[in-house]
């Protein structure tokens, strides 16, 4: 289904898009409670997955033609995706990036490895956001490497 950011960015509704950023960084990650799994899985992380089709909100705005949209929904995608993972890490102790539920443990999204990271289309949100979490699962592990 679609979410209101896949709207926005679908509807070419930029004011929207950003809105939802700063409402969502601020009361849901600025916080230091922690958050718990069930709210990143069933209420944030479809604000940024996949619809049906397989297109992320930045991906719906690229697909229709709202370029400089879809750009600015991407950042708005990786910085959400980013802060909730990070988020994650603090409060959970999740598998290392070699294990192949390492993706799963986070996302429950299916990955398409013909998608291109740098086009918009059904998987290729999906495969820029997953760049993103190997990226982050490796700089924690390093922090925790060098903890040791």
């Amino acid at each position: 289904g679609h979410g209101i950011l896949h709207k926005a960015g679908q509807r070419n509704r930029p004011a929207v898009a950003l809105w939802l950023q700063k409402h969502i960084l601020q009361y849901e990650l600025g916080t230091s409670d922690p958050i718990n799994t069930t709210t990143i899985t069933q209420v944030l992380l479809p604000l940024l997955g996949p619809d049906l089709e397989g297109c992320t909100p930045s991906d719906l705005a690229g697909v229709e033609g709202h370029l400089e949209l879809a750009e600015q929904v991407r950042e708005i995608e990786t910085t959400l995706f980013r802060a909730l993972l990070t988020r994650a890490l603090e409060s959970n102790n999740p598998p290392s990036s070699s294990s192949s539920s390492s993706w799963t443990w986070f996302c429950p999204w299916r990955l398409d490895p013909t998608a291109v990271m740098d086009e918009w289309g059904p998987g290729s949100g999906v495969a820029r956001l997953e760049k993103v979490y190997q990226d982050i699962i490796m700089q924690h592990e390093s922090k925790d490497d060098g903890a040791s």
